[in-house]
């Protein structure tokens, strides 16, 4: 990234049925401020709503946003599907930034994300992403940071899309984009852990902050635990993919039961160790029953979606 051009960046958007947040994120994303010379940046949002709801919003928002505009509808409904349709929009840009239509970006956050890979030379750059939750939750769900994405300092495995920015060029080596068997969770995982699998390196930048929207309903154990038990199901189906059922059901099976168990233990202690470790270990042992039935469910039918590059028309 060093040198007189400036890079270009494509900053995508997967949405469904968000119109609000879809239209306060555009508006974060007008008010991004930069110290030095400005990339060159596009928007790309892909509707994954089968009446393409935000194509109203996209076409306001292009009498407004600094920024040039890509609208896809992409009408196959999955997460990796929207993905695909994104980084096929965004193939010609050197890099490309994802960030979910449920967040709002701080001022500075491309800014930051650039800034760390320039320092770094890094592949991907992942950067923090901070609860705002709509109505004051329970003591015992800010205690437990379960809305929280955890950072790292170096050497990742793998990456969520919510708030990252990838070199098109390290995606152009791998044979596959997501994994459309993984919906509904997991794809960006599989994805960055082939990345970082083919010599792909991943870093953290702190100051790169984003801002998610937390409605009421999340703020309840009972979808921290089915948070937990799809988070399972994907990890499985990870496994499965990369190696054949047998190979991986004895491993994944022992996993599972020490989860569980682990888990159980850990939620009777809650009288002695507080609400908050009770709920991680019941998200625990929700997680370890995942990964049992990720092992009887597999992976969807269908195959990875082939990185052949551009060829999503847009509107």
């Amino acid at each position: 990234m060093s040198g007189a051009a400036a890079p270009t960046v494509a900053i995508c958007i997967a949405t469904r049925r968000r119109p609000d947040g879809l239209f306060a994120l555009l508006g974060a994303l007008d008010a991004q401020c930069f110290e030095g010379a400005i990339p060159g940046i596009r928007v790309v949002v892909v509707d994954n709503d089968d009446t393409a709801s935000a194509r109203s919003i996209c076409e306001e928002a292009r009498t407004w946003l600094r920024w040039s505009l890509t609208y896809v509808h992409e009408k196959r409904q999955g997460i990796p599907m929207a993905r695909n349709a994104c980084v096929a929009a965004a193939w010609s840009a050197d890099w490309i930034a994802f960030i979910d239509d449920d967040e709002i970006p701080e001022p500075g956050w491309l800014e930051a994300l650039l800034r760390s890979q320039r320092v770094r030379s890094a592949d991907v750059v992942a950067g923090p992403v901070v609860p705002r939750f709509r109505v004051d939750p329970p003591a015992w769900i800010v205690a437990g940071r379960f809305h929280e994405h955890e950072g790292y300092a170096v050497g990742a495995r793998s990456a969520r899309t919510g708030n990252l920015l990838v070199r098109t060029a390290s995606l152009a080596r791998l044979s596959a984009l997501f994994d459309e068997r993984m919906t509904p969770l997991g794809e960006d995982r599989e994805l960055f852990e082939r990345l970082t699998a083919a010599g792909g390196h991943i870093v953290w930048a702190a100051d790169a902050i984003v801002v998610e929207e937390v409605p009421p309903e999340r703020a309840t154990l009972r979808w921290i635990l089915q948070r937990g038990f799809r988070v399972g199901v994907a990890s499985t189906r990870i496994a499965w993919i990369r190696r054949s059922r047998w190979r991986a059901a004895p491993r994944v099976l022992a996993h599972g039961l020490w989860c569980v168990l682990r888990g159980l233990l850990e939620a009777s202690l809650a009288p002695l160790r507080g609400a908050a470790r009770g709920a991680a270990g019941l998200r625990l042992a929700a997680f370890g029953l995942g990964r049992w039935a990720g092992l009887a469910a597999g992976p969807r039918i269908g195959v990875p979606e082939r990185n052949q590059g551009p060829g999503v028309a847009s509107a």
